[in-house]
């Protein structure tokens, strides 16, 4: 809910503390899916898209809930993130 507000400083704190579920390994199958989609959704809306990489990261590497189209729709986000080149930019500005 806190992510569907579009404050970046809100959504910040909600990814924050979805990263600390999927560390703790709180996440469920379905509740995996819905942080797909929010993530997908955070994407559109140009979040930080370093964020986004490292939480769906963290969902394909910590936790086994991720199955079947959610770990496609997963993966096909890590690979348009990747491709974007747009992590690269923003990672070699705190660089720099």
């Amino acid at each position: 809910m806190g992510c569907d507000t579009k404050v970046h400083d809100i959504c910040l704190l909600c990814v924050s503390g979805i990263q600390r579920l999927i560390t703790h390994q709180i996440v469920s199958p379905q509740a995996g899916a819905n942080i797909v989609s929010m993530l997908a959704q955070l994407m559109d809306w140009n979040f930080d898209s370093i964020r986004v990489l490292q939480t769906s990261m963290l969902l394909l590497s910590t936790t086994t809930c991720v199955r079947g189209k959610t770990l496609s729709s997963c993966l096909s986000l890590c690979f348009r993130l990747l491709g974007s080149g747009t992590v690269f930019r923003h990672s070699l500005m705190f660089y720099f």
